[in-house]
């Protein structure tokens, strides 16, 4: 399962991120709950593979990995651009319509309709992936 996930980036930075944060999140599953994932495996794909073992409901998966995910891209706006904290929560507050929006559009996708396309953003990761000097990597 982690082939596909990494196949559908066109980027080798989001792919070694993506494999990296797996492997914390793996290492974290292995040393608290001896829980054991493959080495290499895919963030995303090592969050499901812990939904699945710890019996989490879908629903409450994706609600929380999108919420994760969206919290922690408003929390980089905080500190770089900087927003400030309340506006930042708002920013997250705002978001909790689209995320349930996005969990009940997904509870009749499959495999087949896994995939996406983002031409702005993998033009922009490819052009911030050969800058010299950067704050992050991806």
């Amino acid at each position: 399962m982690n082939w596909p996930y990494l196949f559908v980036h066109p980027k080798k930075e989001r792919k070694i991120e993506s494999i990296e944060m797996g492997n914390a999140f793996r290492k974290v599953l292995a040393d608290s709950w001896d829980f054991k994932i493959l080495e290499n495996t895919a963030y995303p794909i090592a969050v499901a593979k812990a939904a699945k073992h710890f019996d989490i409901p879908l629903n409450l998966t994706i609600v929380s990995y999108l919420q994760s995910f969206v919290s922690n891209l408003i929390n980089v706006c905080i500190k770089h651009i900087p927003i400030g904290q309340k506006i930042g929560q708002d920013c997250i507050i705002k978001t909790y319509e689209l995320i349930r929006e996005i969990e009940k559009e997904n509870q009749n996708l499959n495999l087949e309709d896994l995939g996406g396309i983002c031409f702005n953003s993998d033009i922009y990761s490819i052009k911030h992936e050969n800058l010299k000097t950067r704050i992050y990597k991806t």
